[in-house]
């Protein structure tokens, strides 16, 4: 998710992307970057100037990681600038030999991705603590980092690391859907997981990092593994009669619901809940069974029997839950699925409030640079209801920021001030 490459309608839309909560977007375009609210959808934050190709935010705070999206000193794909949006200050810039491809970062890690290297920081120093590489060639930057976004837990206590697993992913081979999972704090491969058959093109944790969900070039199946363990637990199918491009993938933050964007206009939404086993229902209690399951049971275990192992996975494979259609064809797009909350004064992890009813939100922001807003039946799903929608500004505001100071040599310990500074809940600056 991110990358968009394209320039519909005057808007040279770059990159797009949501925050580890989903409570604020960000978004990189031919003259700068902005930042906005989702709900209420309120420009936060712009800077007017160069280039910007990523633009990845800390949950709601000033830390901003910057790639520019030219070849120029200033606008460089291969410069990553940690910026302070509140102080309006270049904290560390970091170069590299290749272009920087994807960016992610939670609470303590902050993971860089090249073609071929992924360098892992300790996000409070802006230290190098491990590169993993060479990797297998990995030119569209796909991996995965677990945000860690749980609410009332601190990953960084002992209780927030029994209950989440900091983890990367990222392809382990450029002509099969392998995917290696590693562990960005103890700084060690954990397992590999034979994920699809054609190579991987999504990936996306649960906030937990405890489920990965995989998506192949094909873009037909979406599947969702445990981990660390690696151990298939669901298994969903997009469609049936034509490829796609999978944009992005997004859990729920309790990990009950898998959003799904691709480049056709639908976005599926898919539910993973445990699927009752076959003797339970057909041979458990009789007072529960149905003439349903008995049927389902029959034609499942003919099926198996009678059909080439292909054709049993695709009568197996579930449908989504809930479904939406965008208003129109032809864009990518990047989704997340959010359960509104309450706010608490100066919590960071807030999480998006809502004045719309219960029920998860599906937020989607397309290339052709509108936003979204979906109502889900959490129990009926089906087809979603359309909330809102909103247009990225195309002109820039007056008073916008300009280029951030030019970076001075900090200290370990001043950039290490300075990160402290910018990880404190933002202000919205607007």
């Amino acid at each position: 998710p991110g990358r968009m490459d394209c320039t519909p309608e005057g808007l040279d839309l770059r990159f797009v992307d949501f925050n580890q909560d989903s409570s604020r977007l960000s978004v990189g375009l031919q003259g700068g970057f902005q930042m906005y609210g989702c709900q209420p959808f309120t420009r936060l934050f712009h800077r007017d100037g160069k280039g910007s190709g990523i633009v990845q935010m800390l949950f709601n705070t000033s830390l901003v990681a910057h790639v520019g999206s030219g070849d120029g000193a200033g606008t460089s794909q291969r410069c990553l600038q940690v910026l302070n949006t509140k102080r309006d200050k270049e904290i560390i810039r970091m170069n590299y030999n290749t272009r920087v491809l994807s960016v992610r970062l939670n609470r303590q890690r902050l993971v860089v991705a090249l073609e071929s290297t992924i360098y892992i920081y300790d996000i409070t120093t802006m230290h190098l603590v491990h590169v993993v590489g060479p990797t297998p060639p990995n030119p569209r930057g796909v991996i995965a980092l677990a945000s860690g976004h749980v609410p009332g837990v601190v990953p960084s206590t002992p209780a927030g690391q029994n209950n989440m697993h900091n983890l990367l992913a990222y392809p382990g081979s450029d002509t099969a859907g392998e995917v290696y999972i590693y562990d960005v704090l103890s700084l060690r491969a954990v397992t590999i997981i034979q994920a699809h058959n054609a190579p991987i093109s999504c990936l996306a944790f649960s906030p937990r990092g405890d489920r990965l969900a995989t998506a192949s070039d094909k873009g037909t199946v979406i599947r969702v593994f445990a981990t660390p363990s690696g151990e298939k637990l669901f298994e969903f199918r997009r469609g049936l009669k034509t490829n796609a491009a999978i944009c992005s993938m997004a859990f729920s933050v309790d990990g009950d619901f898998l959003a799904v964007s691709s480049d056709k206009q639908t976005v599926h939404v898919f539910k993973l809940e445990a699927v009752v086993p076959e003797d339970a229902a057909a041979g458990g209690d009789p007072a529960t069974a149905t003439w349903g399951s008995y049927l389902a049971s029959g034609l499942s275990s003919a099926a198996s029997q009678l059909l080439p192992t292909s054709v049993t996975e695709m009568w197996t494979q579930a449908r989504s839950f809930a479904h939406l259609s965008l208003p129109s064809a032809g864009h990518r797009s990047v989704v997340s699925i959010v359960k509104p909350m309450s706010a608490k004064p100066g919590d960071a992890d807030a999480g998006v409030v809502d004045a719309d009813g219960d029920g998860p939100i599906i937020q989607i922001v397309t290339s052709e640079g509108y936003f979204y807003r979906y109502r889900m039946d959490e129990e009926a799903g089906g087809e979603c209801t359309m909330l809102s929608h909103h247009r990225i500004e195309l002109a820039p505001a007056d008073g916008a920021s300009s280029e951030p100071e030019e970076a001075e040599v900090l200290t370990s310990t001043a950039q290490e001030k300075e990160v402290k500074h910018a990880t404190e809940p933002a202000e919205e600056e607007d």
